[in-house]
């Protein structure tokens, strides 16, 4: 824990320092939610198929970590360290960060399916982790257990997804013979 802590306070001493830098922290920290929610709407006109797996793996994954979060409570760093805090946020357990969750639970989904704009998305989702962690409000365990749940809960859709598309197909095959 103790290089989660120093890696914590070098990343949150970053904060604080220019008025631009913290602006851009602010708004990966919070708003960065609007363009995951943006690609997901334009893959509901693109690639229906994609939005639906997107949209479950979202919901797996903020269920997952919702229940992580209610069994298991970790403090928050600035209930715990002298922080520099950007943004306000409920004292509530930072373990995993659902943002970041979330985040990634897009962006791996996406990867999976169309490689060259997942591999942006996972940057995006990289920048939402990094900066939940720069305005005071996660110590980076806390994104990097984010990230590797919507990671799983995206693999989860797409296995199952492919599961029942070759289900489907290996019956449909067998009612034509």
């Amino acid at each position: 824990m103790f290089l989660n802590r120093e890696a914590f306070l070098f990343l949150n001493g970053l904060a604080g320092r220019c008025a631009g830098l913290d602006a851009f922290w602010i708004f990966w920290a919070k708003y960065s939610v609007f363009i995951f929610g943006l690609a997901w709407v334009y893959y509901f006109r693109r690639d229906r198929k994609l939005f639906f797996r997107l949209a479950l793996s979202i919901l797996i994954t903020v269920a997952i970590v919702s229940a992580v979060k209610n069994i298991w409570v970790f403090p928050r760093p600035f209930a715990q360290e002298n922080v520099r805090l950007l943004i306000t946020h409920h004292a509530d357990s930072a373990f995993p960060s659902k943002h970041t969750a979330a985040a990634f639970a897009i962006a791996f989904g996406i990867f999976l399916k169309r490689k060259k704009a997942g591999v942006l998305f996972l940057a995006l989702a990289s920048l939402v982790a990094l900066s939940r962690v720069v305005v005071g409000v996660h110590y980076p365990l806390d994104t990097l257990g984010g990230a590797i749940w919507g990671m799983f809960g995206a693999s989860v859709i797409l296995i199952l997804a492919n599961k029942i598309f070759r289900d489907k197909i290996q019956s449909a095959r067998k009612e034509k013979r």
